[in-house]
């Protein structure tokens, strides 16, 4: 029986100190549920064609869902930040990357 291959993009500045971070922490909890991925880096390269679906560096959808509005709907009004910023991820450690619990959201949305 073959697993489902999950869909992970990346949307994200080179400048961006936290797109490679959050791309590993991905790949953790990935590996940790034993889950086959493909991982998609989109590279901003230019601030007048950025996609609709980027809120600041790095926007991660898994699957298509959003990893921060999924694992909190109050961040849903954030979502309208389509500018190159940096984003920071709300954690209780405060890492600029998304938390365990943010992904595994993602693949579960409600």
């Amino acid at each position: 029986m073959r697993s489902h291959l999950h869909t992970i993009e990346i949307i994200y500045f080179k400048d961006c100190p936290n797109y490679l971070k959050s791309k590993s922490q991905i790949e953790v909890v990935f590996n940790k549920l034993n889950l086959q991925f493909n991982v998609k880096m989109i590279e901003i390269v230019d601030s007048l064609q950025l996609p609709d679906n980027f809120y600041g560096s790095p926007t991660i959808l898994i699957n298509g869902v959003e990893v921060l509005s999924c694992y909190n709907k109050q961040y849903d009004e954030l979502l309208i930040n389509h500018a190159i910023s940096c984003r920071i991820y709300p954690c209780e450690n405060g890492i600029g990357c998304p938390s365990e619990e943010m992904i595994k959201c993602a693949l579960n949305p409600t």
